[in-house]
């Protein structure tokens, strides 16, 4: 994202928790935190309503880890993009599911733990949903996040709105 913005910026985590995991949260102008849970953020962070969030400026909006929990991801893009200005980035962080990983149409069938996530995302239809909503990728990564039990894939997508 270091590549996009100009630190220090202003942030919206849209769904961050506490803020804990907001990238640029010590490089920040201002850090505010959407999210419907009522837990304490961070020091320096400031809970806020989405009223209050549409009528802020913000050079980058974070997303991450959301769009898989949400049935309908057009509607949360639908309430984000009008925090949205031309310079804003737009950064989504959702999992690669191993199942997403098959070519096997009954790909469903493979996975063997189910929890809350109700969305998986391929490298398309992450495009497509985005496409949709005139938003410009700018960067979409596919990480690998180790952890001591598994490894882990993310996509990791910044985007624009489309001038």
């Amino acid at each position: 994202l270091k590549p996009y913005l100009e630190l220090p910026c202003a942030v919206l985590d849209w769904g961050g928790d506490t803020g804990k995991n907001t990238p640029f949260k010590n490089q920040n102008l201002t850090l505010d935190i959407y999210d419907i849970s009522d837990k304490d953020v961070i020091e320096g962070a400031k809970r806020v309503t989405k009223k209050y969030a549409y009528e802020q400026n913000y050079d980058l909006i974070v997303c991450s880890n959301v769009f898989e929990h949400v049935s309908y991801p057009s509607d949360l893009l639908d309430e984000i993009i009008p925090c949205m200005s031309e310079n804003t980035v737009l950064y989504i962080e959702v999992p690669f599911e191993d199942i997403m990983m098959k070519e096997d149409k009954k790909r469903y069938l493979h996975k063997k733990h189910w929890h809350e996530h109700i969305n998986f995302y391929s490298e398309k239809s992450l495009e497509l949903l985005l496409e949709n909503f005139d938003l410009k990728i700018i960067e979409l990564k596919k990480l690998k996040a180790n952890d001591v039990a598994n490894n882990n894939f993310l996509f990791q997508v910044a985007c624009k709105l489309k001038q």
